[in-house]
C-alpha cells in the first residue's frame, strides 16, 4: 500500500495551516518571495502537498502564466530527513507537477531559484527533470511613507508633483470586458508588448493572456492617460501583514490581530512607444502609495493598512528597468536564477497516447 498521497490546492498557505493543525507538524514557509506575483507563504498561490500517511511532509507552489508557461517555486521540506529522503520527497512532487502541466496542456515549466538558495539536492534534481538556465531576474523594493530621503526621494516627489495636471490615472474594472474603452486598453498593451524586449528568451504574451492571468490574481491595474489616449499600464498585487503571526484559532480557522501593513508587487509596468522618455513610469510609480487599495473615486480608503513597501521583479538584462527602478528610490533586494523545462515532446506524446 502506497503510503504517500497528494493534496493539490488553490490556496497552498491556508491548507498547509489546515493540515498542520490536524497532524501537529510544524510547517515553517519561506520568508523571501520567490515569484514575481507571490511567493509561497501567499493564501492564493497554489501548489500541492506532498503528504505521508496524511501528514505534510513537503510542499511546492506555482503560477500559471501566459504562453502555455507555469512557474513553479522552490520545495518547502515540512520534517527533518537526510539528503537521501529529500530528494525522494522533492522528486515526487517535481514528477507530479510535471505530469499534471502535461495534462493540462502547458508547454514549458519554468523555476525561479534564490540567489542565496543553497540546496544542492534541488539543484541536482533540476538537472535530471532537464531544466536548463534561462535568465537572471532581480528583485527590487521600496520602502514608503517615513519620510527618509533614501526611502521618498525628493527628486521623485517634485516630480509627481509637476506632471499631475498633465497625467491622469484610473483604475481598469475587468467587467467592462467587451466595451470600447477596455479594447483601446487591450490594443495598447499590445503595442507595448511589441516593443518589450524583456526576459528575451522567453515567449512573448499575448495582451489577452496577460489580462487573463491579472483578472485570476485579482491584481488591480491602472491606466495613465495623456491627452485621452492611453500611455501606460500598470498592474499591481497587494498583501496585507498582520502586527503579529497567524495563528491556529482551531478547527481550521485563521486569526490574526489587527492588520497594520500593506506590502505591494508590481506584476507589470509598461508605457507605449509614442509617450516614452516622458518619465510616465516613474510617476505611476510614485503614485502606487495613494491608489493601492483605492475606493470608488481612486483615492485610498482612509480606514486601509498604509503601504510599507512596493516590490518589482526585472530581467537583469533590463538596462531600463533597472534605471527606473533605481531613479524611482529602489534597492536590489534579491538576485534569482530563471530555470526553463521544456514539455512540448512530453506534450506530444501526451496527445498521441490520447488518441490512440
Amino acid at each position: 500500500m502506497n503510503r504517500f498521497s497528494f493534496h493539490e490546492t488553490d490556496f497552498l498557505a491556508r491548507d498547509l495551516a489546515h493540515l498542520q493543525h490536524q497532524s501537529n507538524v510544524n510547517v515553517g514557509l519561506p520568508e523571501n518571495s520567490t515569484s514575481p506575483a507571490a511567493s509561497i507563504a501567499d493564501s492564493h498561490f497554489p501548489g500541492i502537498v506532498l503528504l505521508y500517511d496524511d501528514r505534510p511532509c513537503a510542499a511546492i507552489g506555482y503560477t500559471r502564466e501566459p504562453c502555455a508557461t507555469i512557474v513553479i517555486s522552490q520545495p518547502v521540506l515540512l520534517i527533518d530527513a537526510p539528503d537521501r529522503i529529500r530528494n525522494d520527497l522533492y522528486d515526487l512532487l517535481l514528477k507530479r507537477i510535471r505530469r499534471r502541466s502535461v495534462a493540462n496542456g502547458f508547454l514549458r515549466m519554468n523555476c525561479l531559484q534564490q540567489d542565496s538558495f543553497d540546496d544542492d539536492v534541488f539543484m541536482r534534481l533540476l538537472a535530471k527533470h532537464k531544466f536548463i538556465p534561462s535568465a537572471n531576474i532581480h528583485q527590487w523594493e521600496r520602502c514608503v511613507g517615513n519620510g527618509d530621503a533614501e526611502c521618498e526621494p525628493k527628486k521623485l516627489a517634485r516630480h509627481i508633483e509637476s506632471r499631475a495636471s498633465e497625467f491622469s490615472v484610473q483604475r481598469d474594472e475587468f467587467v467592462k470586458a467587451n466595451t470600447d474603452e477596455a479594447i483601446e486598453v487591450q490594443a495598447a498593451l499590445d503595442a507595448i508588448l511589441r516593443c518589450s524586449n524583456d526576459l528575451a528568451s522567453q515567449p512573448r504574451p499575448q495582451a489577452a493572456e496577460l489580462l487573463a492571468k491579472w483578472r485570476a490574481m485579482n491584481a488591480i491595474v491602472f491606466v495613465c492617460r495623456i491627452e485621452r489616449k492611453v500611455a501606460a499600464i500598470l498592474s499591481c498585487i497587494e498583501s496585507t501583514v498582520a502586527d503579529s503571526n497567524i495563528e491556529i484559532a482551531g478547527a481550521g480557522d485563521l486569526a490574526c490581530s489587527v492588520l497594520s501593513e500593506s506590502h505591494v508587487c508590481i506584476e507589470y509596468i509598461g508605457v507605449v512607444a509614442e509617450f516614452r522618455r516622458r518619465q510616465v513610469a516613474t510617476w505611476l510609480i510614485g503614485q502606487i502609495p495613494v491608489l493601492m487599495p483605492p475606493n470608488g473615486d481612486g483615492v485610498r480608503s482612509a480606514n486601509a493598512p498604509s503601504v510599507k513597501t512596493i516590490k518589482a521583479f526585472a530581467d537583469a538584462a533590463n538596462d531600463p528597468a533597472t534605471g527606473l527602478y533605481r531613479e524611482c528610490g529602489f534597492v536590489l533586494a534579491a538576485k534569482m536564477h530563471l530555470w526553463c523545462c521544456d514539455l512540448r515532446s512530453e506534450q506530444h506524446e501526451n496527445m498521441v497516447t490520447t488518441e490512440n
